[in-house]
């Protein structure tokens, strides 16, 4: 049963325009270490940057609680399993607003094209 879901669209250009004059203090601010380095291993690390900054967006409107009710961007971890597919671990108060709301499973989905990455999250609980 479907719980809720979020969706978000990021400009690269902006996030690499963020992420550039403030480096350090906005990328431990947004991302885990384990986000950075996997998306800093890469020749082009904004695209990937962007799109997991749209699944954090998402995962928050599907929250229902935007920047509110205590959550944090690094509780949020976006990492890809061995098919590139978006994994999402949660921790904190996302993971305690998440455990009220009894949801099961976080499905996730990402892809970033010409100046634009978007990221959807479905959250769902198993039928009672």
């Amino acid at each position: 049963m479907i719980v809720s879901i979020g969706i978000d669209l990021v400009r690269i250009d902006r996030l690499r325009s963020i992420a550039t004059r403030w480096e350090d203090r906005f990328l431990a601010r947004v991302y885990t270490q384990a986000e950075r380095d996997a998306c800093f291993a890469r020749a082009i690390p904004f695209p990937a940057l962007a799109g997991r900054f749209a699944l954090k967006e998402a995962m928050f409107k599907a929250l229902g609680t935007g920047w509110s009710a205590g959550v944090r961007w690094v509780e949020v971890e976006v990492s890809t399993d061995v098919a590139g597919k978006p994994m999402i671990r949660t921790s904190g108060r996302v993971k305690e607003l998440l455990d009220s709301k009894q949801v099961s499973t976080i499905h996730a989905t990402t892809s970033h094209d010409g100046d634009y990455a978007i990221g959807q999250i479905i959250l769902t609980k198993d039928e009672e």
